[in-house]
């Protein structure tokens, strides 16, 4: 799996119809509402990013390295 871009990301909110709520969200929180709207735990970038399955299309996201101030 890829990482995912701001714009992907948007895509993907539309696509849930959660666009409008997550236009001032950062990447970390809009990726939670995602996961949210798709009826999976909010785990991107908590203590639970390592008991995800491979299959997770956040996976390749979440494990990246990254400093913390571009989280918020």
């Amino acid at each position: 799996m890829k990482l995912h871009s701001i714009e992907q990301l948007h895509g993907i909110a539309e696509t849930l119809g959660a666009q409008k709520q997550m236009t001032d969200m950062s990447k970390m929180l809009q990726i939670r509402s995602v996961q949210q709207s798709q009826n999976e735990e909010p785990c991107f970038a908590t203590d639970k990013n390592y008991c995800c399955g491979k299959d997770c299309e956040w996976r390749e996201d979440c494990h990246a390295l990254q400093a913390v101030w571009l989280w918020s």
